[in-house]
Order: structure tokens, then C-alpha cells, then sequence
């Protein structure tokens, strides 16, 4: 990635909306700095931007000999459980997720030290 493209995706962070994210990148290059924490996801609680989170991989991470193809995380905000998803290459998405949906995934992907890291240790005890 050159200098230029670079800087203008980590200025203060930036917030690059996918719709925008043609015009300066391509499907590869916008994968890498979701990966790499460049650019961040939105997380929006309707129609409100609650926040803007780095992409997780600790459920599942694919890649195809060293180009990254999808992944899937999960991560505490506040109160709020985020599930982070890559689906395809240029296509990021995070949104909140509920404790039962946060808890099937980790089982799912038999990440069990989940439980621990995003506290829902009690709330799995009072499922069952």
C-alpha cells in the first residue's frame, strides 16, 4: 500500500463508511486495514453510530495460503456484546449481538475462553 493511501486511511483514525470505500481502495487492500485495525467498524444501535470498534478475529479467521478470506469475533462495548464479521474480501460489518447469540458462537467455534474475557460466565449460569 502506498504512503499516500496510507495516511489517508489512518488520519485520526478515520472512519471510512463501506459505500466510499471503492473509491480509494480495493476489495484486498480494505480487507488488510480491517484486519490490521486501520480502519474501523461502525456499530450502530438502529439508526444511531453507538461506536467505532477495531475488527476481531477470536471466534475463526480463514485464509487461502496468505491472503485473509473471512473471520468472524466478538468483543465487549460497555454493556453491549459487538459480534465482528469479515463475509468476503471488502466487505466488514460489526453489529450488537445478544448474550444467547454471543454465547451460541462460542460454542460454535469451541472458543471457551470467551466466556471469561466478555463476562458472561453468570449469565451462562442462570441459563441453565
Amino acid at each position: 500500500m502506498n504512503t499516500k493511501l496510507e495516511n489517508k486511511i489512518k488520519e485520526d483514525s478515520v472512519l471510512v463508511e463501506a459505500s466510499g470505500i471503492d473509491e480509494i481502495l480495493n476489495e484486498e487492500e480494505y480487507t488488510n486495514a480491517v484486519v490490521n485495525g486501520d480502519i474501523l467498524l461502525p456499530v450502530y444501535d438502529w439508526n444511531k453510530m453507538i461506536a467505532q470498534v477495531q475488527w476481531k478475529g477470536n471466534l475463526n479467521t480463514i485464509y487461502v495460503g496468505d491472503n485473509f478470506v473471512c473471520g468472524k469475533g466478538l468483543l465487549r462495548l460497555e454493556n453491549h456484546i459487538v459480534l465482528t464479521e469479515i463475509l468476503s474480501p471488502g466487505f466488514a460489518q460489526a453489529h450488537l449481538t445478544t448474550k444467547v447469540h454471543a454465547i451460541n458462537l462460542i460454542a460454535e467455534y469451541k472458543q471457551y475462553h470467551l466466556f471469561d474475557e466478555l463476562n458472561l460466565n453468570e449469565y451462562l449460569i442462570e441459563l441453565v
